[in-house]
């Protein structure tokens, strides 16, 4: 037996629940709220990290990798959780994913298992196909720098697998207010 929903035929408009407009069909979905890259440059963006047992080397040392990994799962999950963009749904839905090409990693001291750090990170730069994104990871007492991490990230067409420009807006889900994130030193720039 099958259960099958029949849509009432009400003319040019699908029906709506009360209180919605109602939608002309084949209507595209509206895309929401957008959020200009240029107003995030120089804006940083904060999360928090714990060193575990998988991110050491046998001497209790986090690692070179454990301090890259925690830069990029940073900028996946703070870009979605504070400015509320999902590149990785971005990259499902337009086919334009953020690559990172390549990297500058100065370790300026150990973290050891156990300690708290502080994940910071900016826009540093934006060019035509381009960013620089900066991270810096310090400890999250007293404040000392543990990394610092530059990513050079172009904007690529996954069906292509060329370089295309970067979007002046991406979409973001809810409203988030830039202003009250924290400026990096050097911004802003004029």
């Amino acid at each position: 037996m099958s259960i099958r929903a029949e849509r009432p035929e009400s003319g040019d408009a699908t029906e709506s629940p009360a209180g919605l407009e109602r939608v002309p069909p084949g209507t595209p979905p509206d895309p929401g709220p957008k959020l200009p890259i240029a107003e995030v440059v120089g804006r940083m963006i904060r999360s928090d990290f714990m060193v575990e047992f998988s991110h050491c080397d046998p001497f209790g040392h986090m690692t070179t990798t454990a301090y890259l990994d925690a830069a990029v799962n940073h900028r996946i999950s703070a870009v979605r959780d504070v400015l509320g963009v999902d590149t990785v749904q971005m990259a499902k839905d337009t086919d334009v994913t953020f690559i990172t090409r390549h990297i500058h990693l100065d370790l300026r001291r150990s973290a050891y298992l156990g300690d708290r750090l502080e994940v910071h990170s900016w826009v540093d730069e934006v060019k035509r196909a381009q960013m620089k994104v900066c991270v810096r990871i310090s400890h999250a007492e007293n404040h000392r720098v543990h990394c610092e991490i530059l990513l050079d990230v172009v904007t690529v067409n996954l069906k292509s697998g060329f370089p295309v420009s970067i979007p002046n807006l991406v979409p973001m889900e809810g409203a988030h207010d830039l202003q009250a994130l924290p400026w990096a030193k050097g911004h802003p720039r004029k």
